[in-house]
């Protein structure tokens, strides 16, 4: 199995909030889709984050924090756009990574 090195992505947003970790699950859940033999692994401050959502609890990540990812598997691919998507989706401007048809994935790769 082949894995990257972690890529550090900025929080450009003030505070990476509820908005923000949903962006990033809906994101990773796409990119997950589209490749299904790929595994992506967050961290923060060097320790993997099993539950995206504890990066939002009482205000952890603060902008200029670095949220860390990195992509398992056979054939590592799209990882220059998943990078893409997940910065934007630390900024203010998560809200297009939230807007999708209930029970679908968003169509991002």
């Amino acid at each position: 199995m082949n894995i990257t090195p972690k890529h550090a992505v900025l929080v450009s947003n003030e505070v990476f909030h509820n908005g923000n970790v949903e962006a990033w699950i809906n994101i990773i859940e796409s990119y997950q889709a589209r490749f299904p033999d790929l595994q992506v692994s967050v961290f923060h401050r060097g320790e993997r984050v099993a539950n995206l959502n504890s990066l939002f609890k009482w205000g952890k990540v603060k902008h200029g924090d670095a949220i860390e990812f990195s992509v398992a598997g056979p054939e590592i691919q799209g990882v220059s756009k998943l990078k893409l998507y997940l910065t934007e989706g630390a900024s203010r401007n998560f809200m297009s990574y939230l807007k999708r048809d209930q029970n679908k994935l968003l169509p991002l790769f």
